[in-house]
């Protein structure tokens, strides 16, 4: 009994801990939110004395556990609610539910690269965006997804 527990314990929280088939993983992170956390974390490695100065705005009605992967980064604002988004959206990252991507796009200046991820299962996808100026290095060969001015609808 002991060691099918432990198994259990042990599979339930490393391999399989975001299996939607699973009683409690709702309130788990799914292994897709690594899109948008690894290049912020790839910038920081590749580049310590500017790295942890990245500017970063999460746009995200549910943004956990962004806050704890990212706490070594002290310039990112959390506004899980349109009402109070701030003026400026342009910064180094950016992350927002995809059903606001478009009200987003349309008061960014900059050049992004853009990925979607999942954060939650029983959650609506997301959308990431990294400055082009930022971040080229970490995604070398890739051309920017989203040029300001152009209409993607």
């Amino acid at each position: 009994l002991f060691a099918q527990g432990a198994w259990k314990s042990y599979d339930f929280n490393w391999l399989k801990y975001d299996n939607p088939k699973e009683r409690y993983v709702y309130v788990q992170t799914l292994r897709d939110y690594h899109k948008f956390v690894d290049p912020i974390l790839e910038k920081a490695a590749k580049d310590p004395a500017r790295g942890h100065q990245l500017s970063g705005t999460v746009l995200l009605s549910s943004y956990f556990p962004i806050p704890w992967v990212l706490g070594d980064f002290s310039n990112i604002g959390y506004y899980p609610s349109k009402d109070n988004w701030p003026e400026k959206l342009d910064t180094d990252f950016i992350a927002v539910d995809a059903d606001k991507a478009n009200e987003v796009e349309k008061r960014l200046k900059d050049r992004y690269f853009k990925t979607d991820f999942l954060l939650r299962d029983g959650m609506d996808e997301c959308c990431a965006y990294f400055r082009y100026s930022t971040f080229q290095d970490v995604f070398p060969g890739r051309q920017p997804e989203f040029e300001p001015g152009q209409s993607h609808e």
